[in-house]
């Protein structure tokens, strides 16, 4: 007696390759539709802490530059170029330093951290995390450049250019004498502007 013998065409359950590519493909389309609308329920951490330090760079400078006890007007240098010596808030400021040493004495400072007013350094940490590196300079030269690292020490120590996703350094532009040059106007007080970013960071990139 012969057997019989069934034979099953069985279809193989794995992704072809068309079905693979067009799988991708819907993965993109809803990638871009679905990522600008996460980005703006979750917006980017740097991003939102790059405008505090913006309000706070602004503040400051405006703060300094309209207080003609720091800052008078000596009949030969006005504004950041007068570096001669005051004492505020029981401390003397004065030289290449004098910017620098008011500008922090404004931040509240991380605890256990000091001001360091010495250049290529980390010039003052603030309670949030956020280090400012602040200029060392008689103002003489003419504008100079504040470099605040909103995360500090964490990555990706980048600034706002090609190939950096999520900048985490800024760059204000200071001009003796002004306030911090803006091309537009801000909302961060009466007589407020938001500093401009610039392109030459006053610390180098990388960790």
């Amino acid at each position: 007696m012969s057997k019989k013998y069934l034979r099953l065409n069985k279809r193989s359950t794995a992704l072809t390759i068309g079905e693979f590519v067009i799988g991708l493909g819907i993965i993109a389309v809803l990638a871009l539709i679905l990522l600008p609308i996460f980005r703006s329920v979750n917006p980017d951490k740097n991003d939102a802490l790059g405008k505090k330090a913006n309000y706070i760079v602004n503040r400051i400078i405006n703060e300094l530059s309209t207080d003609t006890y720091l800052y008078p007007d000596n009949g030969e240098f006005s504004g950041f170029k007068n570096t001669d010596k005051v004492v505020y808030n029981g401390s003397e400021h004065s030289g290449t330093t004098k910017f620098c040493t008011l500008f922090a004495s404004r931040i509240v400072k991380k605890p256990g951290t000091e001001v360091n007013c010495t250049p290529g350094n980390v010039s003052v940490t603030s309670s949030e995390g956020m280090d400012f590196y602040l200029p060392i300079s008689d103002f003489n030269g003419g504008t100079q450049t504040i470099t605040v690292d909103v995360n500090g020490s964490e990555g990706p120590n980048c600034l706002d250019k090609s190939g950096c996703s999520s900048p985490d350094r800024f760059v204000f532009k200071v001009i003796p004498g002004t306030r911090v040059p803006a091309d537009t106007a801000g909302i961060y007080g009466p007589t407020a502007l938001p500093p401009a970013k610039g392109i030459q960071p006053a610390a180098p990139d990388g960790p």
